[in-house]
């Protein structure tokens, strides 16, 4: 869901169950391995994937979309309470007349019956194009096929 909050923000929230631990979950965030096996919607590849996971530090994901092109994502990382909290910036780097700019993104990871309630918001000045929620909606759908199986896959 998309919408704005009272200091004219633009904020996009996402709710999914997961059917692993905290732990799990925010491990999958946090480990550059699992990470490249689910980050981006369906049909895009996370070819190179690094992290710094320390207040301050940093990731970079280069993705590659289904016809071939590819582009990297940045972020500094904000706050990092392990299995409980990540928030990071989110920004496109070297797009030519980014749209949308730096954002931040908050994901909590709740202990719920049966598993993992994940909680994304991710707040910005500019408008939150419509293909960003179904970015984020298919890259869970990715995470859960990917840490939702036995312990030898990730």
């Amino acid at each position: 869901m998309i919408s704005i909050d009272a200091d004219g923000q633009n904020v996009l929230f996402i709710n999914r169950r997961l059917k692993v631990s905290p732990a799990r979950a925010y491990r999958a965030f946090t480990d550059p391995l699992i990470l490249k096996k689910w980050w981006g919607p369906r049909g895009y590849t996370a070819q190179d994937v690094q992290v710094d996971l320390r207040t301050g530090g940093g990731f970079r994901i280069i993705l590659k979309r289904p016809e071939g092109k590819s582009f990297a994502i940045v972020g500094t990382y904000r706050e990092i309470i392990p299995a409980e909290k990540l928030v990071f910036t989110f920004r496109y780097e070297n797009v030519p007349n980014d749209a949308e700019g730096e954002s931040v993104v908050t994901v909590i990871f709740e202990e719920c019956e049966g598993g993992t309630e994940l909680r994304l918001q991710q707040v910005q000045q500019r408008e939150i194009p419509a293909g960003k929620e179904r970015g984020w909606l298919q890259s869970f759908e990715r995470l859960a096929e990917t840490i939702e199986v036995s312990d030898t896959a990730t």
